[in-house]
């Protein structure tokens, strides 16, 4: 079984679940799995420009992408926005699609790249959306998605008004990479017990640990 993971270096989340997906399938399915920035691959200096402007607005001035998210995050799957924003991934998106011929395509970042087929594609495969975000945005939704792994119940209903007919859904939360798993509270733990944790670029490597109330 051939798979491609496409993420998006905006932060790290992205890419750190990638990795958790990639390790599941090489362990359990033996799958072969490619994993691939193609925002990254198909223009690196305008791909580091957008991933400064995130970093910046989301450090510095977080009132205005909160304004620029909350405006677009209700437009139509369908909207000229989403197929403007394609361009800038789809020439790296199509070529791994054609060149590494996938069974599986696993989405996680949101992105319409391939809300059209390269048209010298020989077979098609299966595309599933992970969505990576607590938040709901129309972006992670286009028409030849078969499968959406959502992270809450709640989302799924949300998420209903934006899906086509015929799309499954799955509610799987957000996959962890195994090293979380070594983290465990004791059995007589109190119930007091919190979860310390931290993310993004400043701590990559970061363990979620949990510790008991003294």
């Amino acid at each position: 079984m051939r798979v491609l993971l496409f993420y998006a270096s905006f932060g790290d989340g992205h890419r750190q679940v990638a990795h958790a997906i990639q390790d599941v399938l090489q362990q359990e399915y033996r799958a072969e799995v490619s994993l691939v920035d193609p925002f990254r691959q198909t223009s690196r200096a305008l791909a580091a420009f957008n991933e400064w402007v995130y970093e910046t607005l989301t450090a510095y001035a977080p009132f205005l992408y909160g304004w620029s998210y909350n405006w677009t995050r209700r437009l139509s799957p369908q909207h000229v926005l989403w197929k403007l924003l394609a361009t800038l991934s789809r020439r790296a998106t199509w070529a791994k699609v054609l060149a590494h011929q996938p069974d599986i395509v696993v989405q996680l970042f949101p992105d319409h790249a391939l809300a059209k087929y390269p048209p010298t594609l020989i077979s098609r495969p299966v595309i599933v959306t992970a969505l990576t975000d607590y938040a709901l945005h129309s972006r992670w939704f286009h028409a030849n998605v078969d499968l959406y792994l959502m992270p809450t119940d709640d989302i799924v209903l949300e998420a209903a008004r934006f899906q086509t007919a015929g799309s499954k859904v799955v509610v799987s939360g957000i996959p962890i990479r195994d090293q979380f798993s070594v983290c465990r509270l004791d059995s007589d733990a109190p119930q007091g017990a919190i979860v310390i944790s931290a993310g993004e670029r400043s701590f990559p490597e970061f363990i979620v640990c949990a510790h008991r109330l003294t």
